[in-house]
């Protein structure tokens, strides 16, 4: 008998096999590796972009939400009336200055006479505070010092480049992306904010408004001529100015400011009680333009006509003007006691009440009397303040004015119809609309003048046309303000306090409110103003 036996062999992986399965595993790990890296790229790309977007809230607000079906205006261009001059304002209340003390930004109050919100209420943005102890807000990629990675600017605008100066009103923004010193993988928007998004024109038809005023006080009211401004309150730099502050302490400042009218009325003016009273004392006189004819009455009566003007002269002499508004149809009377002597359009005096039929120029009274204008509702007194908009223009602030010549920094100039006008760093407030440029100029479709010779370049407003003469321009009357909560006031000009009757005293108002909203319909001044002295 045989034994058969049998062996079996056993083979593993030969060295090749195995040195191909390494790389096989090495390629798929590379192969995360570029698919996770990827990922990453555009996870700090889309927050960079959506940092971008929270920045441009911040400023202006966020102007898709609406607030009984109006858009909502907020951000730090509306609190503060101006955009921000670095990122570190939208942060914290300390400004742009590595002071700490001598540029902290006045925080958000009421102003008590205007009744206008202004000032910082930030934070605009959630930042984070690291290391150094100040607080930040990078971009996607962490990005710290701008393009030459030095921490120098670092605390204003955290590793942001932010450019606020390039386009008059508006801002760039930049982030570096992965590389600070290549430019190709930057993340850059160029008009974040634009001055459309903040801004809102008053046009030519705010430079004279109508204001009308009702006297509900117990006795009547004398306005003296260039008394009072009406002025627009807005917020510049995140106050609401008063006379005290350097920008309107001269009258020829308070003259040129886009805030401020100019003085009114342009005379004298009589505002009766709300009772169509007013007290006359002896040898005070009574005027009627058109004569006014006395009825049977005692006391006796005047009939008065709408349009009919009455000039009351006191014992100074000072005369005041009062109109009889035009509901007082067909006719109405003004009621005097039997003390009083009237002179008719045909020179006669002294005639013995009561009269009738008789065309009355003036009355003179002999003791202390008091006047009733009867039979009607008595109307506001309008006034018209001046100016409130004024044609201006940008100009570089190296140019000179001297006289009614602006001299441009290449050497064109610029001829100005009035020698009224005042230069306000790079404003230039005309008193009169058209102006002359000593060369051929383009207009571009941005509103800036280049001159085509020296190429000397200013900025005019919206709605500027050509002149009546040659290389003219004709500038509209505007005045530029941020949008938000505003106010209306009419102000003593004698200590800017709002007008209640008596600027001998510090009065006070209530303010009329509105709202701009910017990229709007503009609003249009249609109707006189109200103001009630109570």
């Amino acid at each position: 008998m045989s034994i058969k036996l049998t062996v079996t062999h056993q083979q593993g992986f030969t060295l090749l096999e195995i040195v191909l399965v390494l790389f096989l595993l090495g390629l798929m790990a590379s192969s995360t590796l570029f698919l996770t890296e990827g990922i990453e790229d555009q996870a700090k790309y889309d927050e960079t972009k959506h940092r971008i977007e929270m920045i441009r809230t911040a400023i202006i607000g966020d102007t898709s939400r609406t607030i009984n079906g109006r858009p909502a205006i907020g951000g730090f261009a509306s609190d503060m009336g101006r955009l921000p001059l670095c990122l570190r304002e939208l942060l914290t209340l300390l400004g742009c200055d590595d002071t700490v003390d001598t540029d902290d930004l006045p925080a958000w109050e009421q102003d008590t006479d205007s009744l206008v919100w202004a000032g910082w209420r930030g934070p605009y943005l959630s930042g984070n505070t690291e290391l150094s102890g100040d607080i930040h807000f990078r971009d996607g990629y962490g990005n710290s010092g701008g393009t030459t990675g030095s921490p120098t600017d670092d605390w204003q605008n955290s590793g942001w480049n932010l450019d606020f100066t390039s386009t008059v009103g508006a801002i760039t923004i930049i982030s570096q992306g992965f590389s600070v010193t290549d430019t190709s993988d930057d993340v850059s928007i160029e008009n974040l904010v634009t001055n459309a998004d903040y801004q809102v024109t008053l046009g030519s038809d705010w430079q004279n408004v109508d204001i009308t005023l009702t006297n509900q006080q117990n006795s009547h009211i004398i306005i003296a001529q260039d008394e009072l401004r009406l002025r627009l309150n807005t917020p510049l730099d995140g106050v609401v100015l008063s006379y005290g502050d350097d920008e309107f302490d001269t009258a020829a400042e308070r003259n040129t400011s886009t805030q401020l009218s100019r003085t009114f009325p342009s005379e004298n003016r009589l505002l009766l009680s709300a009772a169509g009273t007013m007290e006359i004392n002896a040898t005070e006189t009574l005027t009627f333009v058109p004569d006014a004819k006395i009825t049977t009455g005692s006391p006796n009566n005047i009939a008065l006509t709408s349009g009919t003007v009455i000039t009351y002269t006191d014992s100074s002499p000072q005369s005041s003007k009062f109109i009889v508004g035009s509901n007082c149809a067909p006719d109405c009377t003004l009621s005097f006691p039997n003390s009083a002597t009237f002179t008719t359009n045909s020179g006669t005096t002294n005639l013995s009440p009561p009269v009738t039929d008789e065309d009355v120029g003036t009355l003179t009274f002999s003791n202390t009397s008091t006047l009733t204008l009867n039979n009607h509702y008595i109307a506001p007194t309008t006034l018209t303040a001046t100016n409130l908009a004024l044609p201006s223009i940008e100009i570089d602030g190296s140019s000179t004015l001297s006289s009614n010549t602006v001299t441009l920094p290449l050497g064109a100039t610029i001829t100005l119809s009035s020698t009224i006008a005042t230069k306000i760093d790079t404003t230039l407030v005309l008193e009169d609309a058209e102006i002359t440029v000593s060369e051929p100029f383009t207009l571009t479709s941005g509103n800036e003048v280049v001159t085509n010779s020296s190429a000397d370049t200013f900025t005019v407003p919206t709605g500027t046309t050509l002149g009546t003469t040659t290389n003219s321009l004709t500038i509209p009357a505007t005045t530029i303000v941020t949008g938000g909560a505003k106010s209306f006031s009419v102000l003593c000009e004698s200590n800017g306090t709002p007008y209640d009757g008596d600027c001998s005293t510090i009065g006070s108002n209530t303010p009329i409110s509105m709202t701009l909203i910017p990229r709007n319909t503009l609003p249009i001044n249609t109707s006189p103003l109200e103001w009630v002295i109570q």
